[in-house]
């Protein structure tokens, strides 16, 4: 075998193949400190010298397979520890060096073509980042640049001097087009996480619960990462484009989309507020129309094969409980036993925002419910609570998913504990109620929500016609 002289390198790579041609291969064993003692000597003097005496050939040089297996190597393994312990450091960073070096190059490599044509152009300090010119298909920054200098200066500037502004920057950054650095990409997405927790937490302070604040820190910081931009950069086009592509890619409805704009108009308006941005972009995003369904109820019959089917007394009271008093589900899981007033037939709930409100029950459910308290073994003072030990108290989920499972079994379609509320409404309102009044049972803060809920007898509105438009 005849081996090609060249240079020496040191392979430290695992389940490397090589190709033994026009080269030799010395393995050594996995002791680092022979490799590297072998490694040294071969790029030393001695062995150089040694290379020069054996080198055969007159036109192409080389050293034969006898010369390579006679290199004269002074190894002593004790002479091998004591050296590696006076240059393994060195050994390590000449290595990485090396590494370094052939990531330099693949990098002058692909930089080249660029420079030579002159599509690119390198900083005084070959720092990271690059003006790009014509038509390279880079991340540009021009816009964002533009768009932060107009808002910084829209204070201090008139109209006719922003829209003068704001040409000379354009025409000036015409051929230009900019990336910005690594770090400058952390920076902003640590200001956005700090503009974004400040946000919170003068939500919290205003009072939102746990959960409305975990939903108004998911909604905008998909927004964010999705747009990947500084927040005084993002524009009313982006968050009109992120909509659209968010209803399009998850098939949402138009009131999520709507909440999600009221989500977002609250975040950049308390920005605007607080001085961190000159404008919210959210202004001109106006409301979502969505479409008026009319939401079906449960009728009496519905409601009677409801309570028929229950096959235990809690599934029972909590069917008349939700029917007669039309609470919320959070607000049934949330009760305790020391807050039913059996006597006048009613319990204090906490709604939404901690709202406290009285709220009735008729006296069927009132048995029902002392028959199930009664029967209860267990010392839980949660009002519901699972069948089985150890009868922790009924979750949101618990609840919806046994009465969808009522209705599963009586074939009646989208049963939830919404429903019952709804239904409510709409029987107090047919019953003639005073629409302010139900506003108050349900615990609506305005009266539109309410409007929302109930829904008018098509049968009373055509004896109401023929009353008095008859």
């Amino acid at each position: 075998m005849i081996g090609t002289i060249g240079n020496k390198y040191f392979v430290t790579e695992k389940n490397v193949n090589f190709a033994i041609k026009n080269m030799a291969l010395l393995k050594t064993s996995k002791s680092m400190y022979i490799m590297y003692f072998l490694w040294l000597y071969l790029s030393s003097w001695d062995y150089k010298h040694y290379e020069f005496n054996a080198i055969s050939g007159s036109i192409q040089k080389f050293l034969s397979l006898d010369a390579m297996r006679n290199i004269p190597v002074p190894f002593n393994y004790d002479i091998a520890v004591a050296f590696n312990k006076q240059v393994s450091n060195i050994c390590r960073c000449i290595t990485n060096l090396k590494e370094e070096n052939i990531q330099l190059i693949k990098q002058r490599n692909e930089l080249l073509p660029l420079l030579m044509n002159g599509q690119a152009v390198l900083n005084s300090d070959l720092a990271v980042s690059y003006i790009i010119y014509k038509d390279v298909n880079i991340r540009i920054m021009k816009e964002n640049i533009i768009q932060a200098i107009v808002a910084k200066m829209q204070r201090d500037l008139d109209c006719r001097q922003m829209a003068q502004l704001k040409a000379v920057l354009t025409s000036e950054l015409h051929n230009v087009e900019i990336i910005e650095k690594e770090e400058c990409v952390y920076q902003q997405t640590q200001e956005n996480e700090q503009f974004l927790n400040s946000f919170i937490s003068a939500k919290k302070i205003e009072g939102c619960s746990d959960k409305t604040l975990a939903y108004y820190r998911n909604t905008i910081e998909r927004l964010l990462v999705t747009l990947s931009m500084a927040i005084c950069h993002i524009t009313t086009s982006d968050i009109r484009t992120y909509l659209s592509d968010y209803q399009e890619e998850h098939q949402s409805s138009k009131v999520t989309i709507d909440n999600m704009r009221r989500i977002f108009s609250s975040f950049f308006a308390w920005l605007e507020d607080e001085d961190y941005i000159a404008k919210s972009p959210v202004r001109r995003i106006h409301k979502v129309k969505t479409d008026s369904l009319v939401k079906e109820v449960l009728s009496d019959e519905q409601l009677e094969q409801l309570r028929d089917s229950c096959t235990n007394k809690r599934d029972l009271a909590i069917i008349d409980f939700l029917s007669s008093t039309g609470i919320r589900v959070g607000e049934l899981v949330k009760l305790n036993r020391e807050d039913i007033d059996f006597h006048e037939r009613q319990c204090v709930v906490f709604g939404k925002g901690n709202k406290e409100r009285v709220v009735y029950f008729n006296a069927r459910t009132k048995l029902h419910l002392q028959q199930y308290l009664n029967g209860r073994t267990d010392d839980n003072p949660a009002l519901f609570v699972s069948l089985h030990s150890p009868h922790t108290r009924l979750t949101i989920s618990g609840v919806e998913v046994r009465i969808r499972k009522l209705g599963h079994t009586l074939s009646m379609p989208k049963v939830h504990p919404h429903k019952f509320r709804r239904t409510l409404a709409t029987m107090a309102i047919d019953k003639g109620m005073p629409i302010e009044q139900v506003q108050r049972l349900l615990g609506h803060v305005r009266i539109d929500t309410t409007l929302h809920y109930a829904i008018v007898n098509q049968n009373n509105v055509k004896l109401a016609h023929k009353k008095y438009l008859g």
